[in-house]
């Protein structure tokens, strides 16, 4: 297999997945995925976050006596603050997309329209 010299390219440990620029979240330096010349260093405390499959085994097989701490991550938290935001004006009743206060300069007043448009012309009146 031919890959260009910019591709960063390694084994995982159990499966013989190739990596292919993705960007894994690690216990710390002690697994083999971390490579600090690709640029592959971002560790974390929380166990959710940890997503480097090597990570993984390490915890499966050893359990936590990584000292990382469960629950929510703030990482975590700021992704599901942003999902709920998403939705904050409702989903759409056609596509179930988010909604989002849209303007009509004509009338100058304010509706909820699909962010889905123009695939999808949902509108509903704000009261």
């Amino acid at each position: 297999m031919s890959l260009p010299d910019s591709t960063e390219y390694w084994w995982d440990v159990k499966g013989c997945q190739p990596y292919m620029g993705e960007i894994y979240v690690h216990i710390s330096e002690i697994c083999n995925h971390y490579k600090p010349e690709s640029g592959n260093t971002l560790t974390s405390k929380w166990l959710n976050d940890i997503n480097c499959h090597a990570c993984k085994k390490l915890i499966k097989n050893n359990g936590n006596i990584y000292g990382l701490k469960e629950g929510t991550s703030p990482t975590q938290q700021l992704k599901i603050d942003k999902e709920s935001n998403k939705f904050k004006h409702g989903k759409c009743d056609k596509c179930g997309s988010p909604m989002s206060i849209r303007k009509n300069k004509m009338q100058n007043i304010n509706f909820l329209g699909c962010c889905n448009y123009p695939k999808c012309k949902f509108t509903k009146t704000i009261n």
